[in-house]
């Protein structure tokens, strides 16, 4: 067993989080995972911890200073992966293509609109067809 599953495992015998012994397994937890971050990329890495440190807040704990300058310096990591959001590369709505309206054909079973009291099926459903195509 590993040292974050150990840490799961007692996280999961704490009554709760207002059991105090939560905020001492998540505040273990939060300098296990800078020590050695488990996440794929930075950005996972710091939501991991972002998400840990809120736990901590929620259940009446607090973050040392230098966990939270172990949490800001992963951001720092991660936010060098983000696309910084460029509005010109947008296409405006004037330069968009139209969109074509089609006309709406009735159902198959629907009386059919020339009005004769015919299904639609039986009556022009082939000529739309045949102009269709």
């Amino acid at each position: 067993m590993t040292e974050l599953e150990a840490l799961l495992a007692e996280l999961e015998r704490c009554a709760g989080p207002d059991d105090p012994r939560a905020v001492q397994v998540l505040s273990r937890m939060l300098d296990r995972l800078l020590r050695a971050p488990i996440a794929d990329c930075a950005l996972c890495a710091w939501q991991d911890l972002a998400r840990i440190a809120g736990a901590i807040r929620a259940s009446g704990g607090t973050v040392t200073a230098e966990q939270q300058a172990g949490i800001d310096a992963a951001f720092e990591e991660g936010a060098k992966l983000l696309v910084p959001f460029d509005p010109s590369a947008v296409p405006s709505p004037a330069s968009l293509p139209a969109r074509v309206a089609r006309a709406l054909r009735p159902g198959r079973n629907d009386p059919c609109r020339c009005g004769s009291g015919r299904k639609y099926k039986r009556c022009h459903l082939a000529e739309d067809e045949r102009a269709a195509h």
